[in-house]
């Protein structure tokens, strides 16, 4: 039994391994110094995560306000 669950831990550490090493690449060394370096060269961010966009969202009030009388006078006729 102690052999079947050796196996399976170390199949789940060889593939988390695996991806792990697909996601952030191989560091030159495996200090923290390497491994940050292989992260910011490999990942890289986009302008939303930068901060380099803004989003302006506008309103029209006069459309909004006309539409909710003639709402208003459709049900009050239909009951």
């Amino acid at each position: 039994m102690n052999k079947n669950l050796l196996w399976k831990w170390l199949l789940i550490v060889g593939v988390l391994l695996v991806f792990l090493f697909g996601i952030f690449g191989i560091p030159q060394t495996f200090s923290g110094q390497g491994l940050l370096a292989s992260m910011t060269k490999r990942i890289q961010l986009g302008l939303d995560l930068r901060g380099g966009t803004h989003l302006i969202l506008q309103v029209q009030v006069t459309t909004r306000s006309t539409s909710i009388p003639t709402m208003r006078s459709k049900s009050s006729k239909s009951s």
